[in-house]
Parts: structure tokens; C-alpha cells; sequence
């Protein structure tokens, strides 16, 4: 696997993510792009700034893997958001104090879409690592794993951060990918070519 993208959000306090480098690590060049509300950097972590909110970065990939370390409190939750095409048409995968949930937001409609229950207590820092392969997800997150298939939006390649309140904080955003990250410069690529013919 390669890393394409991780961010650790080191930054000053209120740096909106939007005018954040992304850092160490940035492939793509992307850069964090709010369609709701808004997100900032405090203590080295992304929190909601403004209403509930979506960032996301385009990792220019649909199948990868995206982890992130979630911390969240009593009746919030925080989630990756992935595949997203704008703002009324995205997926999710959030933890709450009592599970973890798939959702997909299509046309402004939330739907459910697969569900487990498990306990995430309030405060502590959970690693979730969703795995998108074609239509499949997956996700593994403190022991309990979900899984959803669905054609819907599977070729898009912006995934990021959902926020329900200010009180729930996300680090160590990650993008990897499957193989060599970036293609050959077109120097390199001739000369192969010339080499082999």
C-alpha cells in the first residue's frame, strides 16, 4: 500500500481547514474543501467550526483505504465521509456512543444502510479503517467490523470528515492506495520504451 495522503493536523488553533496544508504527506496536492459548516484545527486535531459539516480532499482514487483516528462525546458522533459528490450526495461510516452506522445521502435523503452495535465510550481515541474496493465497504473499528455493497457513487474519489457537533475531534486522516502512488515522469517513460523496443 501507499500512503497518497495523511494529515496530522498540526497547525495554529483555528486554522480552518480549508486553509490548512495538508501535511506530512500530499500525493494529489489536494486540498480540504468545506461543503457544510465548516471544520478547524485545535490542539492538532479537526474539530467542527461552524454547523454540522462536511470537508473532504480529492484523492483522485475511489478504491482505497481511508483511516482515521475518531474521538467523540455523549450523543455525537463523527464519521469519515467518503465517495462524496457535493454536498446532498455522500456516504458515511460514524461511531456513536452505542455503534457504528453506514449512511448514504442521496438527493438530501439519509438512509441507513447497515448498522452494529458495539460501545464507544466518550473521550476515548478510536482507529477506524474503512476499506473501499468496487462496491463494497468495509469498515473495522475497535474490534467490530460492517460492511455494505452499492454501486451508488463508486467511482468518486473525494472522502474527508463529518462532524455532528464541535465536541467530537478527528487525527491522523489517512488515504492509502494499492501500488506505485503516481505514474512514471515521461522522460522515464521513454527511455523504458526505447530500452525495450
Amino acid at each position: 500500500m501507499a500512503i497518497v495522503i495523511r494529515d496530522e493536523f498540526t497547525d495554529t488553533d483555528g486554522t480552518l481547514l480549508t486553509a490548512h496544508a495538508i501535511a506530512p504527506v500530499n500525493t494529489p496536492l489536494a486540498a480540504w474543501t468545506a461543503l457544510s459548516g465548516g471544520a478547524a484545527i485545535y490542539s492538532n486535531r479537526a474539530q467542527r467550526a461552524a454547523t454540522t459539516d462536511i470537508n473532504v480532499v480529492d484523492a483522485l482514487v475511489s478504491d482505497c483505504v481511508v483511516s482515521v483516528n475518531l474521538i467523540i462525546t455523549a450523543g455525537a458522533s463523527a464519521a469519515i465521509a467518503y465517495r462524496v459528490t457535493d454536498v446532498n450526495n455522500w456516504w458515511m461510516v460514524r461511531i456513536i456512543n452505542a455503534g457504528m452506522d453506514i449512511y448514504e445521502f442521496t438527493a438530501s435523503v439519509l438512509t441507513m444502510r447497515a448498522t452494529v452495535a458495539h460501545t464507544y465510550n466518550s473521550g476515548t481515541s478510536y482507529p477506524m479503517v474503512l476499506t473501499l474496493d468496487g462496491a463494497v465497504a468495509t469498515v473495522l473499528c475497535d474490534g467490530a467490523t460492517i460492511t455494505y455493497t452499492s454501486g451508488v457513487r463508486q467511482l468518486v474519489t473525494n472522502h474527508g470528515l463529518r462532524f455532528s457537533t464541535a465536541a467530537c475531534y478527528a487525527d491522523n486522516f489517512q488515504i492509502e492506495i494499492a501500488g506505485n502512488p503516481s505514474p512514471l515522469p515521461i522522460a522515464e517513460y521513454y527511455k523504458r520504451r526505447i530500452i525495450t523496443e
